[in-house]
């Protein structure tokens, strides 16, 4: 079903951005911004979704404009679960960092596509507590993330991204990921926006909201 809804709106968007390609590129994509989020996951993995008993995670991000096709950007993220099962208490942090370019190729007209190579440092701690017992574990390490979409503008003041990733961490297996999100401008240059992003592999499914500032 998920996949059924993102393939429907996929579809749907190079419509609705033909229908107005009058507009200007004025969303987030190729500006200076720092944005504000905040959400949780769904595991799609059954013995993980068992696992944890609640989670959420947040983050900050943003972009300097270098030129008109080139940015420069980095974010940071965290996660933190309560673990609850069969006895076993405790948490999981897991601290994510980023940092890299994006090109995007059209940067005036209303369907702006783009690519992004970064790379990407995740650290985690994970503390439980069973039978009276304590045990902690900490593990980091790093890698790189490959993306690449579209910024499609469906009016003045919203505008839709659909985005493929690959990421590849230390020795873990490569995460390959389909996003997509929606931004609007509520005043000049202030942008409020949600999104959906699903590991294909998995099937976790990250749901999110987001504030973000233009300069």
């Amino acid at each position: 079903m998920k996949r059924f809804i993102l393939s429907t709106i996929l579809n749907v968007i190079p419509l609705v951005a033909m229908e107005n390609n009058q507009l200007s590129n004025k969303g987030l994509l190729g500006e200076t911004f720092i944005k504000a989020s905040i959400g949780t996951t769904s595991f799609g993995d059954k013995e993980t979704a068992d696992l944890i008993n609640s989670n959420i995670n947040y983050g900050i991000s943003g972009q300097i404009k270098i030129n008109n096709n080139l940015n420069f950007g980095g974010s940071v993220g965290m996660l933190n679960a309560d673990i609850d099962y069969n006895g076993i208490t405790g948490d999981i942090s897991t601290t994510s960092l980023s940092l890299g370019g994006l090109y995007h190729f059209l940067p005036n007209d209303t369907i702006d596509p783009f690519v992004s190579l970064s790379l990407a440092y995740i650290a985690s701690n994970t503390n439980t507590k069973y039978q009276g017992q304590t045990f902690s574990k900490s593990d980091s390490d790093n890698g790189y993330s490959i993306s690449a979409g579209a910024e499609f503008d469906l009016t003045n003041k919203i505008f839709l991204t659909p985005l493929l990733s690959y990421t590849k961490v230390g020795s873990n297996d490569a995460s390959k990921d389909i996003s997509v999100k929606i931004d609007f401008e509520v005043q000049k240059n202030i942008y409020l926006g949600s999104g959906i992003n699903i590991d294909i592999d998995k099937t976790d499914t990250n749901y999110y909201v987001n504030i973000s500032f233009k300069f």
